[in-house]
């Protein structure tokens, strides 16, 4: 082993660490979204059952059925 080579392996090593570091950093700003995506889709959701519930009643087999996708 000489120093050349030891110094492209801490080169090498610190780029690949580099690149981890900004892949884990974009990974956490995606798990941020899909977090803030999953609680607004929730409070619509329930927004839309309680919608369907005052049409047909919370406890109606017409509200089930309502909430179906078509055929």
């Amino acid at each position: 082993m000489t120093l050349e080579e030891y110094g492209r392996a801490i080169a090498l090593h610190k780029t690949q660490l580099d690149d981890y570091n900004r892949t884990l950093s974009a990974i956490e700003q995606l798990a941020i979204a899909v977090d803030a995506s999953e609680k607004a889709l929730k409070d619509l959701s329930e927004r839309m059952l309680l919608g369907v519930g005052a049409l047909y009643g919370k406890d109606s087999f017409d509200t089930l059925i309502n909430l179906l996708p078509p055929p």
